[in-house]
């Protein structure tokens, strides 16, 4: 008998447990109930504590970043795929298991660095897949970082540095070394602290600036 993963038994759990309305509304109050109890103890936690609140923020960001990124791998695989519609998502591997060994082997002899390690992943593809490649990499809105208009990131960097949304940092260390993705150079930039919640600073903007499309996601 084939061992079974864990989310195969929580699938196959979940599948049981529909077959049963009832139970499966209690399941679902239970839950809703469990949700609430654990976001109202969180918000107190926060309220009383800015370390909780300052992690929770972090791990908030990590977590839209990581999303973001997972998003951005799904389209460039799908991308790849209908480019190369007779390869299978597994090619000769048999199981999901071995293809995620490998992947997971040359993950842990790739650089450190994001931008070399997009420079050798990219290489890999030219050397190895010149015709996907070329297909791949003139595609602008898969490998684009961001499609937000210059415009609109000038005028929310503007917005946030005004003295009503942010103060800056008086002491003279306090600052951040920042590379310019186009001509690689670093430059320093003062650190900045918000006055406010970046929810708050993102209502303000939106009120100032109602014709700009931008999602508080991408501030």
């Amino acid at each position: 008998m084939a061992k079974t993963t864990s989310a195969e038994r929580m699938k196959k759990h979940r599948q049981k447990l529909k077959e049963d309305k009832e139970k499966y509304e209690a399941h679902k109050e239970k839950e809703k109930t469990r949700d609430k109890k654990r976001r109202d103890s969180l918000k107190t936690r926060m309220l009383h504590s800015t370390k909780v609140c300052k992690d929770y923020k972090e791990k908030e960001r990590l977590r839209k970043r990581l999303y973001r990124k997972k998003k951005r791998m799904t389209e460039m695989s799908n991308k790849l795929a209908e480019t190369s519609p007779c390869v299978s998502e597994l090619g000769s591997f048999k199981r999901p298991q071995s293809l995620g060994k490998a992947v997971k082997r040359v993950k842990n002899v790739l650089p450190f660095s994001p931008s070399k390690k997009s420079a050798v992943l990219c290489k890999l593809i030219n050397e190895s897949f010149p015709k996907v490649a070329k297909n791949l990499f003139n595609d602008k809105s898969v490998l684009s970082k961001s499609s937000t208009p210059e415009e609109t990131i000038v005028l929310v960097k503007d917005f946030y540095a005004t003295d009503s949304i942010s103060r800056q940092t008086p002491g003279i260390k306090d600052f951040k070394s920042i590379k310019d993705p186009e001509s690689g150079k670093r430059s320093k930039v003062q650190l900045q602290h918000m006055n406010m919640t970046v929810k708050e600073a993102f209502a303000l903007f939106k009120e100032d600036n109602p014709t700009v499309k931008i999602s508080s996601l991408k501030i």
